[in-house]
């Protein structure tokens, strides 16, 4: 298997979007006939319920 690296990027460029968002729609498109998409987060609350973190996807 191909080594891979993990990078946090603070302010990632259109190009960096691009290079996520475009072949996720491709395999979307492939496999469903539909590259429409919605967006996702991911919370992580605290045991009071409050928001304390998360992903947010779109």
């Amino acid at each position: 298997m191909p080594s891979a690296t993990i990078t946090i990027l603070d302010n990632p460029s259109e190009e960096d979007h691009q290079a996520i968002v475009n072949p996720l729609l491709a395999f979307n498109h492939a496999q469903t006939g539909d590259d429409r998409y919605e967006q996702i987060a991911i919370m992580l609350n605290n045991e009071a319920g409050g928001a304390v973190g998360g992903l947010w996807a779109m």
